[in-house]
């Protein structure tokens, strides 16, 4: 029944507007503090890219958005300061307002996505990673990236953020949402239907799982990695990590191939190569020595291996102390 509701208003938006184009750049522009450009605009929602730039030219020639200049050949918008375009962007908010108010209790989500547009945050982890070693992955907290230059709205953020989390405490859970406020350059996210946010893709969800280990301790993201590398665009996964991330990727990869003696594939060769050519002094904290040498023998050995003697368990477990220590 939500989402029909829900649905209804965005049909009855795009009814008014004319295209789904139109609805999207209108409410995106209008929720946006920043400029925000046809590109990013076309890019998160996975609109058509020609038919993004030519609604927001469109409304520049109308003078209902003014067009501010961003960077070489490229034009960014925020809606005019004319009382017709003030007067349109109100009721543009007005009907993103009627929606939330269609789908029920408020999630932390909704309101982001109430305060600011789909190119300036994602959610990451959980949601965002689609490839899993558990296809019961469902830990209890969400991972929410938020764009620097939106500082303006990012208290109001954070005191939803808090007040939930406070919530959680009461009832002797795990604070569940995690907001981390960064530039969002180069990072991969796109509009999701289903969960109606942009989401991470699965090589940024991974990332930022090994990124932010410390708070998240996520086993799932070392038990996915240690078994299904070859899933992903380990390339692009090495582009969005941190140094301490590079160093997490860096051990699981290197025990793989010490525990089993050879790596699955050419990617995972390159990826140890880059890694190693990259390396200064990695480190690893404790906690996330200690969880991926509880992951590492039940991942990589076989259940006939795993149980098959003490000698061989003892060997792989030597194999496992000797990576571990080979990290400042």
């Amino acid at each position: 029944m939500i989402v029909r509701t829900v649905m209804s208003e965005q049909v009855a938006a795009q009814a008014i507007f004319g295209s789904k184009s139109k609805t999207v750049v209108l409410e995106e522009v209008a929720k946006a503090v920043q400029p925000v450009s046809a590109y990013a605009i076309a890019r998160v929602s996975g609109l058509d890219p020609k038919s993004v730039y030519e609604e927001c030219a469109k409304l520049n020639s109308f003078g209902i958005f003014k067009g501010i200049s961003t960077g070489k050949n490229q034009t960014s918008y925020l809606y005019s300061d004319n009382e017709e375009a003030e007067k349109l962007k109100q009721f543009v908010l007005s009907l993103v307002k009627r929606q939330r108010a269609a789908a029920g209790e408020e999630s932390v989500v909704q309101k982001i996505s109430a305060l600011l547009p789909m190119t300036d945050y994602y959610v990451s982890l959980p949601y965002g990673l689609r490839i899993t070693f558990d296809v019961f992955y469902s830990p209890a907290y969400v991972m929410i990236f938020v764009d620097q230059r939106d500082n303006a709205m990012i208290p109001e953020l954070l005191k939803s953020v808090e007040s939930v989390n406070k919530g959680q405490l009461q009832t002797r859970e795990k604070p569940s949402i995690i907001i981390k406020v960064v530039s969002l350059w180069g990072r991969e996210f796109k509009y999701d239907e289903v969960t109606a946010a942009p989401l991470a893709s699965n090589e940024q969800s991974i990332a930022d799982g090994l990124n932010y280990y410390g708070e998240i301790r996520d086993r799932e993201i070392i038990r996915t990695l240690l078994t299904r590398t070859s899933d992903f665009d380990l390339r692009s996964v090495i582009y969005k990590l941190s140094a301490k991330g590079m160093a997490r990727l860096y051990a699981i990869i290197m025990m793989k191939k010490k525990v089993r003696g050879k790596l699955d594939n050419k990617e995972e060769e390159e990826a140890l190569a880059s890694l190693q050519n990259r390396k200064k002094i990695f480190r690893l904290d404790d906690n996330f020595k200690s969880d991926v040498r509880n992951e590492a023998i039940p991942m990589l050995l076989p259940n006939d291996e795993a149980y098959s003697g003490k000698e061989t368990l003892s060997r792989a477990a030597d194999t496992v102390s000797k990576v571990l220590k080979s990290f400042a």
